[in-house]
């Protein structure tokens, strides 16, 4: 081939023809001149004398650095570009290299994060719901602590016990000195309303005290319990407690928004929301009757005719009652340590000369009486002031009436 019409490919040192667009052997474009490798000097076309010093065996060295034998290391330079030393194009891998793996450990460490964030609010919600677990088994075991301990409460007080009353006198009603107590008491506590302290209204019934004889008779000595009387109910004898149809008072007055709370259904309470009549089936059921008016009061307060069960003087710890102090402000559950209901026989300070409990506060309780319409309850309740729990006080109320602050206590014989 003559030196004019041959040219060596800059990028796989294969002889060319000069009019050739792309090397026959690699497939690069071709271009006559000022085409170079890295850091070398451009490609010239090959000579006669160089293409015999390669055919015979001579090495680069014995040629010019314009011959052919100049590409014999690194890579192309595309038209246009500078030149690009070995060494930097290793640097420029490396480079490329950390780079990615920059890329690549950032995408792991997000994904990890990612992950841990969800381990961890795996982690904090099942630790939320343990937490929960426990406080609600330990609540659990708290309450069935409290009603086993009720129940041995009761037990050991007997109910439902009865307490035997001898026959004899008693003194019914207020004397004169402590009537005059009353009326003062009523003033101080009802000085918005001083017309309820009318002592024909208020005290009817209660003055003037007089002796009245009594066969002897037998009362519970506690009031009747919640699960007391759904074994009647289970036997059939009694109706189940109509709790929808249950007024909701408290020391604040009747809370027509409210039902009745759990807390008074449970089984060592005293019962509520019962009805006259159906306190005398309870009773019926019993073996008894509700108390007479006498006999309610002999065994409250014995045959002296105190004006509390426990005495002439008011006791905050001895009663179930509605926490007032002087001015009528409402103090709830700070004095007797109950916000709603006792259980049955909580108070021992509070018991009566005859052994009778709870015959002042905790629940009101149904009397007998002979009007079919209008009824009767003594002893105040837990929404009662002091005054109200004298145990003289007469309550007139509908004898359909179902309240959360009114049961009953059975008696026998008499």
């Amino acid at each position: 081939m003559s030196e004019v019409s041959q040219v060596s490919c800059p990028e796989c040192g294969a002889e060319q023809s000069s009019g050739a667009p792309f090397c026959g052997r690699c497939g690069y474009r071709m271009r006559p001149a000022d085409t170079v490798r890295e850091g070398m000097t451009p490609v010239r076309r090959a000579s006669a004398g160089a293409a015999e010093g390669t055919s015979r065996g001579v090495t680069p060295s014995d040629t010019s650095s314009s011959g052919l034998w100049a590409a014999e290391e690194g890579r192309t330079v595309m038209e246009g570009m500078r030149a690009i030393s070995v060494r930097e194009g290793l640097r420029g891998d490396e480079a490329s290299l950390e780079e990615g793996d920059q890329a690549r450990a950032r995408a792991r460490d997000g994904e990890l994060r990612r992950w841990s964030g969800q381990v961890g609010g795996v982690v904090w919600a099942s630790a939320a719901v343990c937490c929960v677990a426990l406080a609600w088994m330990s609540w659990v075991y708290l309450q069935r602590a409290a009603v086993m301990e009720g129940a041995q409460q009761v037990a050991e007080r007997g109910e439902p016990g009865r307490v035997e009353v001898e026959a004899g006198p008693y003194l019914r009603g207020l004397s004169e000195q402590a009537q005059s107590f009353m009326m003062l008491s009523c003033h101080r506590l009802e000085r918005d309303e001083p017309e309820r302290c009318e002592q024909e209204e208020l005290l009817a019934g209660e003055y003037p005290q007089r002796t009245v004889e009594l066969k002897a008779y037998a009362i519970d000595r506690l009031e009747v319990s919640v699960g007391a009387y759904q074994r009647c109910v289970d036997e059939g004898a009694c109706a189940a407690i109509d709790y929808e149809g249950c007024e909701v008072w408290t020391p604040r007055g009747l809370q027509v928004s409210l039902r009745v709370p759990r807390v008074l259904k449970e089984e060592w309470r005293a019962v509520v929301c019962v009805t006259r009549e159906e306190a005398r089936a309870y009773c019926g059921w019993a073996g008894g009757a509700l108390p007479t008016h006498d006999q309610w009061e002999r065994a409250a307060r014995g045959v002296d005719g105190g004006v509390y069960p426990w005495g002439d003087h008011w006791e905050s710890e001895s009663a179930n009652w509605g926490e007032r102090d002087v001015v009528g402000g409402p103090v709830a559950g700070a004095l007797d340590g109950y916000v709603w209901t006792a259980p049955v026989g909580s108070y021992e300070g509070g018991a009566s000369p005859a052994g009778v409990w709870d015959m002042a506060g905790n629940v009101a309780e149904w009397v007998e009486g002979e009007d079919p319409l209008l009824g009767a309850v003594r002893g105040g309740s837990w929404v009662s002031n002091p005054f109200e729990l004298r145990s003289t006080a007469r309550v007139e109320r509908k004898a359909t009436a179902r309240r959360t602050d009114v049961g009953f206590r059975c008696a026998y014989g008499g």
